[in-house]
């Protein structure tokens, strides 16, 4: 038995206590948020096993708790539930006009290195139950095999596609002369493989991975103008690229009349900050440049599990990623990590809920790319949007006193 407070527009509040049996096929998950001086119970929901999730939920005061999914109906006689399906905040990326989930998922190391495709297809189903629309990929990852392995779970859930962002990146896509980089025939040719790997016919985002010093910038921005106005893509951006050269692409496509870069992906968090805060910081209001943001818990340094050596599944005992520890095992880091667990403990959250929730704190951040490799993971990610509620200044300031690595602002000559 879970209590329960019912809160929402127009229903009484009021205790209660249900068991999950009380929904008949349905699975619930639950969990509690506190909200001022009360809390209550966000139950998450999907229903099994045809309908791709629910549509609709109601609280009727006539004795019955009535939750509708499609054309069906379960009641149970739990009047002073209230039922939220999602609690998944969307930002605009950017200055253009989509929406993605505050949280999203990804699947660099994991897909084809950690997991197979039926424990990759546990997490994302966790994340879509979340609300998660933004799935992110590259050409590079597992060399390709991550994108098959999200692609044969997109078709197997038959998620309405119109619900979904997807992403690839392109730039390592083999070991041809030709495989690499940003030419024009590297950028048609790898991101009709990516959809094929998708099977899909178009991405909602595609990316350049990282800038390539062999191909003129206009080359590479009419590549990928091509790619939106031919339909297989939504929008283009970059990735690791300096805000110089993003400016310059911006350029180029005003120059010749051609769609510009809407979006870049670089890496954010506590301990990486200045590209985000400083060096991009003009263009958030000059071209309207969104974030997808990666590697928010430093390569897993933030979640505090290596604050004792490296476990054995972690990503740094992963082969082939041994280059990772020089960057990741920082002792000064490490020790910060467990300063900032203090606060985590504060505002009832692990370390990685509160790393997570940092970054979102950032409005420049537009979505937070997340990674896991079991569905747990999942679940405890997802919830730090409701821990960026929790964060006070106070909060905020004492993260800022440990990691003393706020970006210097630019001084105002006029105040001397």
């Amino acid at each position: 038995m879970l209590p329960c407070h019912g809160r929402g527009r127009g229903f009484e509040s009021r205790p209660d206590r249900f068991s999950i049996p009380d929904l008949p096929r349905l699975y619930a998950r639950c969990r509690r948020i506190p909200s001022g001086e009360c809390g209550f119970f966000i139950i998450r929901t999907t229903f099994d096993p045809a309908a791709r999730r629910v549509n609709e939920s109601r609280l009727r005061h006539t004795g019955y708790f009535r939750l509708r999914a499609g054309s069906h109906t379960f009641s149970t006689a739990r009047p002073s539930l209230l039922l939220a399906l999602d609690s998944m905040q969307y930002r605009r990326l950017g200055r253009s006009g989509l929406q993605v989930s505050a949280l999203s998922f990804g699947s660099w190391v994991t897909f084809g290195d950690q997991i197979d495709v039926d424990r990759a297809a546990e997490c994302m189903q966790v994340a879509y139950e979340h609300g998660v629309n933004f799935f992110d990929n590259a050409e590079a990852y597992a060399n390709g095999k991550s994108e098959l392995m999200m692609g044969e779970i997109f078709h197997s859930k038959g998620w309405k596609r119109s619900d979904l962002v997807v992403s690839t990146k392109i730039f390592w896509g083999g070991d041809g002369p030709n495989d690499r980089g940003l030419s024009r025939k590297h950028v048609l040719e790898g991101t009709y493989a990516a959809l094929d790997r998708l099977q899909m016919d178009y991405v909602d985002l595609v990316f350049c991975h990282r800038p390539d010093l062999h191909t003129p910038v206009e080359e590479t921005v009419r590549a990928m103008s091509y790619l939106v106005e031919q339909g297989y893509a939504m929008y283009w951006g970059t990735s690791e690229w300096s805000a110089e050269q993003i400016r310059h692409a911006h350029g180029i496509a005003r120059q010749y009349n051609l769609v510009p870069p809407t979006m870049e992906q670089p890496q954010y968090n506590m301990f990486h900050r200045d590209r985000v805060e400083s060096e991009y910081a003009p263009l958030y209001h000059d071209v309207g440049l969104g974030t997808t943001i990666w590697s928010p818990l430093a390569s897993g340094l933030l979640t505090g599990k290596y604050n004792d050596g490296i476990p054995e599944d972690s990503r740094l005992a992963t082969a082939g990623y041994e280059w990772l520890k020089d960057q990741v095992l920082i002792e000064e880091r490490i020790e910060k990590v467990r300063k900032l667990s203090d606060i985590a403990d504060q505002v009832d959250a692990s370390m990685a809920q509160l790393a997570l929730a940092w970054c979102l704190t950032n409005d420049d951040v537009s979505t937070v790319i997340t990674g896991a490799s079991r569905p747990e993971q999942v679940e405890e990610n997802m919830q730090a949007i409701e821990v960026a509620d929790r964060l006070t200044d106070t909060h905020i300031d004492s993260i800022e006193a440990i990691l003393d690595n706020r970006p210097a602002e630019k001084r105002d000559w006029r105040d001397n």
